[in-house]
């Protein structure tokens, strides 16, 4: 007696084939191509659905697409499949008797008689059936790439997902404060998915001062010496933000010569929000991200030390010899920042207009008038 499931899977067996070819996706990424089933439970793999990696729910699988890497090979192709079956199924049934009443084992074996067998059940095809594998009559026309499995679970990350994405420092609405993961006590005000960098003036003094506790033996950066200056204004009260951040502080500052130092080429270019601190108010927006810091005019001048409060000192210069896009101006840099003479000047800006913040036009006496300078906070390594 010739076994029905053998024959209807003979007959399905090319079209499986054919169907598998017509829906492999050669995407390495695509959940059949690895030879294992790598879509977590309750999804399952499509080799069809290109979307998503190929995983989606059972309910969304199509009648013209097989689920990859079901097979006992993990390789999710069509003909193991098949053959699966038909062995499986050849065990189960036992032996079979042939056209002269012999009995044979299911390898095909004779147990007792003639060896003459009948044509192998599983390659011939019943002619009182009539079943056909491509009926047109098929009614199911559930497609594989359903715009609603895209929508629920092809999605990509975005600002206010609520999960830090890669190329984001925070993901807590805008603007709101979030726990600063780099060890800071105090949370930070998170915009567009990018912490606030706070920008603040140093204690008012000179380059002569400065270049006095530098050894003029020993070649060095006086913008160094700067930033410590920066540092050193942390060390009387400060905003709580920034006196416990481990970012670093870097001073405004531009030298002069072939191949000049510059917050254009040393500072990181922060995309969010450059703010200032104030004493018993809400922090004040400088600019929008490096672009709007250097597009000519502040929306806010700088002038506010990290306490938040104005400078006891009133002078209005601010050391910089900087252009308003953040490169050096070529002028006059105080011999490094670090000069002991007299006769030398820097070029400056006035921290009370938001124009000339950076470049007044103007140039001051590096060694008996105390001036200011900006203070930036960068990023971490972490962050860069």
């Amino acid at each position: 007696m010739v076994n029905r499931s053998h024959r209807a899977i003979a007959l399905l067996a090319p079209l499986l084939v054919g169907m598998a070819t017509g829906c492999t996706y050669l995407d390495p990424n695509h959940c059949n191509v690895a030879g294992a089933e790598v879509c977590e439970a309750p999804l399952v793999c499509s080799r069809c659905t290109p979307q998503n990696n190929g995983c989606v729910m059972p309910a969304e699988l199509s009648s013209d697409c097989l689920v990859g890497a079901s097979a006992s090979d993990g390789t999710g192709d069509p003909t193991s499949m098949a053959t699966e079956d038909v062995t499986t199924d050849a065990t189960e049934t036992g032996p079979t008797v042939t056209s002269d009443g012999t009995e044979t084992s299911p390898t095909g074996d004779p147990t007792e008689g003639p060896t003459e067998t009948t044509a192998d059940p599983s390659t011939t095809q019943d002619p009182n059936t009539t079943e056909d594998p491509t009926d047109p009559t098929d009614t199911d026309t559930t497609d594989a790439t359903d715009t609603d499995a895209t929508d629920t679970m092809g999605m990509e990350p975005y600002c206010g997902d609520g999960i830090v994405d890669p190329g984001e420092e925070c993901d807590c609405g805008d603007p709101i404060e979030c726990p600063d993961p780099n060890g800071v006590p105090e949370n930070r005000t998170c915009y567009e998915c990018l912490f606030d960098r706070y920008v603040y003036l140093s204690n008012p003094t000179t380059p002569e001062f400065v270049g006095s506790s530098l050894n003029p033996d020993i070649p060095g950066d006086g913008i160094d010496a700067w930033d410590l200056e920066c540092l050193k204004a942390l060390n009387g009260p400060a905003h709580p933000q920034i006196h416990g951040s481990p970012r670093p502080i870097y001073a405004w500052l531009s030298t002069s010569g072939d191949d000049p130092i510059s917050p254009a080429n040393r500072f990181f270019h922060h995309q969010g929000r450059y703010v200032m601190p104030r004493f018993d108010e809400p922090d004040l927006v400088i600019a929008y991200g490096w672009e709007g810091l250097t597009a000519g005019a502040l929306l806010n001048p700088i002038d506010r030390t990290p306490n938040g409060e104005e400078p006891f000192n009133g002078s209005h210069a601010i050391w910089s010899n900087t252009k308003d896009d953040g490169t050096s101006l070529q002028g006059l840099d105080c011999d490094n920042w670090i000069t002991v003479n007299n006769p030398e000047s820097g070029a400056i800006g006035n921290r009370f207009n938001v124009d000339k913040w950076t470049n007044d036009s103007n140039v001051h006496p590096c060694s008996n008038a105390p001036g200011h300078v900006y203070c930036f906070e960068q990023a971490t390594p972490e962050e860069l």
